[in-house]
């Protein structure tokens, strides 16, 4: 996708260019690599970026995977308790 956005916008230099991307409802994947574009391509904030494209398709993104991934500092903030309790590696460690 990047490649062929990439190349597309190289060859036109007019800047009035359109490209047109759609999955089958044109909302949670298409928002997805169009976001990923902005913000890995032109210079926007992740949160910019999904922003932008929420009020251009007057729709939200609705899988949160999908922004969690747009927004990877979404996924540090998050609480996670590991299935295994109290289990620390360095009980277990062997020393040579």
């Amino acid at each position: 996708f990047f490649r062929t956005v990439d190349a597309y916008l190289h060859k036109s230099q007019e800047g009035d260019s359109l490209i047109g991307v759609h999955c089958t409802h044109g909302l949670n994947r298409t928002g997805y690599f169009i976001c990923r574009y902005m913000s890995l391509r032109m210079g926007f904030t992740p949160t910019e970026a999904i922003s932008a494209f929420e009020d251009a398709r007057g729709y939200k993104i609705e899988r949160q995977p999908y922004i969690n991934d747009i927004e990877p500092s979404s996924l540090q903030h998050m609480e996670y308790q590991s299935p295994l309790g109290g289990y620390s590696y360095d009980e277990y460690q062997i020393n040579n």
